[in-house]
């Protein structure tokens, strides 16, 4: 997961917008999926709201709205830092 964090966060800083979104939206859900059907979709709730949080932060570049939307709501956080 830190990888695909990593790798998004260097396409942000090389303004690759379009390759950001694919591993910060596409590949990240893939190893989602991949991660639910390892487990059978018995997800440990921590790891799944880790991986929401993650999502949400390395996609407010692109939907801020949203991110913030998931931050709030979702998350219960107070900012989006």
């Amino acid at each position: 997961m830190n990888s695909l964090i990593e790798q998004t966060t260097a396409h942000y800083d090389a303004t690759n917008y379009k390759t950001a979104l694919k591993t910060g939206l596409f590949d990240f859900q893939n190893a989602r999926n991949w991660y639910r059907d390892v487990t059978g979709g018995d997800m440990h709730r921590d790891l799944v709201l880790q991986f929401i949080e993650a999502q949400a932060l390395m996609l407010t570049p692109i939907a801020p709205h949203w991110s913030d939307h998931i931050w709030r709501e979702v998350l219960q956080r107070v900012f989006l830092t």
